[in-house]
C-alpha cells in the first residue's frame, strides 16, 4: 500500500506504519481482549497471526491553507472470505491506533491554545481508505459506522474454526466467498 499526498496543499507531520500482529499482542489497552482471544482461540495467536502481514498507514498532515490537521489512514485488510473476525479485530485495532493519535493532536492544540491563546477547538479530520475487504453487513463495516459489535455477531463465529492453510487455492476461495455474500444478501 502506498499513500500519496500534494505537497503543495499539505505538510507531512508525521508517518506510522503499524503491524498488525506486532500491534496486537503490544498494545496494553488490547490486553484484555487478548487474553480472551487467547482462550477462545488458542490456535490463532500461534498457527494464524504469524501469517498475518497487514500494515496500517496513519499520516498526520497539516493543510497548508488552513493550517487543520488531518489523520489519513490506509490499510489492506486480510483477504480470506471465512476471516471475518479477523478483519474485524484489524479494523478495531486501526481505530484504535487513529483513536490514540486524533486525542494526542486534539490535546497539543488545547495546550497550545492555554499557552497562547491561539484558537481553541480545533478538530483533526479524519480519512480512512484502503481495501477493506468486507461488505456493509459485516462487523468490520459496523464496528465503523456504528462504534460497535455485539459479542454474538456472526462474524465472530467462525473464530474458532479459521486455521491457517496453503491447501485451498485462490479461485476456490473466490468462489466460496461470492457464494457466502449472495447468501448473506438475501
Amino acid at each position: 500500500s502506498a499513500c500519496l499526498l500534494r505537497r503543495d496543499r499539505f505538510d507531512l507531520l508525521e508517518k506510522h506504519d503499524i503491524t498488525f500482529r506486532d500491534s496486537l499482542l503490544s498494545e496494553p489497552a488490547l490486553q484484555d481482549a487478548v487474553n480472551v482471544l487467547r482462550q477462545k482461540w488458542p490456535h490463532f495467536f500461534d498457527e494464524v497471526l504469524p501469517h498475518l502481514t497487514t500494515i496500517f498507514q496513519l499520516l498526520l498532515l497539516q493543510d497548508k491553507v488552513t493550517h487543520r490537521l488531518l489523520i489519513v489512514a490506509n490499510t489492506h485488510l486480510f483477504f480470506h472470505p471465512q476471516a471475518k473476525h479477523i478483519r474485524l479485530l484489524q479494523t478495531a485495532l486501526l481505530l484504535h491506533r487513529i483513536h490514540q493519535l486524533k486525542a494526542r493532536c486534539e490535546e497539543a492544540a488545547q495546550q497550545q491554545q492555554q499557552c497562547d491563546g491561539s484558537p481553541a477547538g480545533q478538530r483533526v479530520g479524519v480519512v480512512l481508505c484502503g481495501d477493506l475487504n468486507s461488505v456493509p453487513w459485516t462487523a468490520a463495516i459496523q464496528l465503523l459506522k456504528t462504534g460497535y459489535v455485539e459479542s454474538d455477531h456472526r462474524d465472530w463465529k467462525t473464530g474458532p474454526e479459521f486455521h491457517w492453510s496453503r491447501d485451498v487455492d485462490e479461485e476456490e476461495q473466490v468462489e466460496e466467498a461470492q457464494k457466502i455474500e449472495k447468501e448473506n444478501a438475501e
